[in-house]
């Protein structure tokens, strides 16, 4: 399977970045090709989903607005980055879960290690099951405005994941 269906490219402004910015150097998803992959260390995957969030509206913009500040930050040669831009929303948020844990799973299997930028805290657990089949440890860091633990018998959302977690991994 293309990996490249997942994804629409991301909505960045188009700015002049000067020479020492990621804007300038990283393989990024354009309406006209997706990056070759060809020696990527990190891959960003924006996902722009919001569905299953409680109290964070909005959210799904954060993939594009995230890109801006980091386009204009200082590059680092030696690191080389591609931006695959933003998986499609799916019909059902299940669906966007299985493409997500899909996009990590290969990434992974390839040698990139995927850095998941916007969407809601519930996002965290496709991104673990893209490390599953691994069969290794697992650490996963999450940046977000609060940790949330909920119940094991709750319906997965943002306020849940960790549970989830810790269900399928006793």
């Amino acid at each position: 399977m293309e990996i490249a269906q997942y994804f629409s490219p991301g909505e960045i402004n188009k700015e002049d970045y000067q020479s020492f910015m990621w804007g300038n150097h990283l393989k990024r998803f354009t309406p006209d090709s997706f990056p070759d992959m060809e020696g990527v260390q990190l891959a960003l995957v924006g996902v722009g989903e919001e569905r299953n969030t409680s109290d964070n509206e909005g959210c799904c913009n954060a993939p594009d607005k995230v890109r801006e500040a980091f386009y204009k930050l200082a590059f680092i040669p030696s690191l080389k980055v591609a931006d695959l831009g933003n998986i499609m929303p799916g019909q059902t948020i299940k669906d966007t879960y299985a493409a997500l844990s899909f996009v990590c799973s290969e990434r992974l299997e390839k040698k990139m290690i995927p850095i998941i930028i916007g969407g809601s805290q519930d996002l965290t657990y496709a991104n673990y099951l893209g490390y599953q089949k691994m069969q290794q440890t697992v650490n996963i860091v999450c940046i977000d405005r609060k940790l949330d633990l909920g119940s094991m018998e709750s319906e997965l959302s943002s306020d849940t994941y960790i549970s989830k977690i810790v269900q399928h991994n006793p």
